[in-house]
């Protein structure tokens, strides 16, 4: 289909989503609406094994939300908890994904474009790219899911600091806090985060989806019921042909005298 937010292209088993609302990238509910359906036409499509999510507006990854949205989503607007329950929703739908999700964050990422950010699996910086949380400097805090998820990334006492402080990271204090996993020089940015969901969009589909299960899913239950469900997922994985073949292959290789080609 055709997208006004988003630019979609392919680049082997990897897609690369540019997300492009000038001036200044700001989320829109439109915006949010054209991830959701990209998302779930992602979740179809096994010739994809991972995407990646860049801006498209020179500065920006997503700035924040749009202020005009975020002003008219008051506790009087009819419309406001259902808008609200869409963020939610997509960004679950990039959070547990059966595809790897990487943001490529090339400029500003604040407030609900952190959001975005942190509702994929892994994030890549540009150095002179700043991302965080700003709510509170409006009075108010995250909306799409951005103090449960940040909480969960960098621990309570960090995610509390960062909340309240409403600041931008430099991507260099991004890393080391953890709240992204690498930094890159700009012009390198998208190549490594291209270059990396490629050598991920390689491993078993059973196995990203049973892993992110694991993860996000399990890691939120008590422990005994994720060992279950990790159980339950490992079966999974055991059913498939590419498991199978992999696993005679590796030991077919031990058998000859050499190790496998790990």
């Amino acid at each position: 289909m055709a997208y006004k937010y988003l630019g979609i292209e392919r680049a082997n088993r990897v897609a690369i989503v540019t997300l492009t609302n000038p001036p200044y990238n700001f989320l829109r509910q439109g915006m949010i609406h054209e991830l959701a359906l990209a998302f779930e036409a992602f979740a179809h499509d096994e010739t994809i094994g991972s995407v990646v999510l860049t801006g498209g507006v020179p500065g920006y990854f997503v700035a924040h939300a749009d202020l005009d949205v975020v002003a008219a989503t008051s506790p009087d607007n009819p419309a406001a908890r259902p808008g609200l329950a869409l963020w939610h929703r997509t960004f679950d739908a990039v959070q547990h994904s059966p595809r790897v999700v990487i943001a490529a964050i090339n400029g500003q990422a604040g407030g609900g474009g952190c959001e975005l950010a942190l509702a994929c699996d892994f994030r890549f910086i540009a150095r002179g790219a700043r991302i965080g949380l700003l709510e509170s400097q409006l009075g108010i805090l995250p909306g799409a899911g951005g103090s449960q998820r940040l909480t969960r990334l960098v621990g309570p006492a960090r995610a509390l600091e960062l909340l309240l402080e409403g600041r931008l990271c430099e991507a260099d204090e991004a890393v080391a806090i953890g709240l992204c996993h690498w930094a890159c020089a700009p012009e390198r940015l998208l190549d490594e985060a291209v270059r990396y969901g490629e050598r991920l969009a390689s491993r078993s589909p059973a196995a990203v989806r049973g892993i992110k299960r694991c993860v996000w899913e399990g890691g939120a239950m008590d422990f005994a019921t994720g060992l279950r469900l990790e159980t339950e997922e490992f079966l999974n994985t055991m059913r498939t042909e590419w498991a199978r073949e992999r696993i005679r292959e590796a030991a077919e290789a031990y058998r000859a005298g050499r190790p496998p080609g790990w």
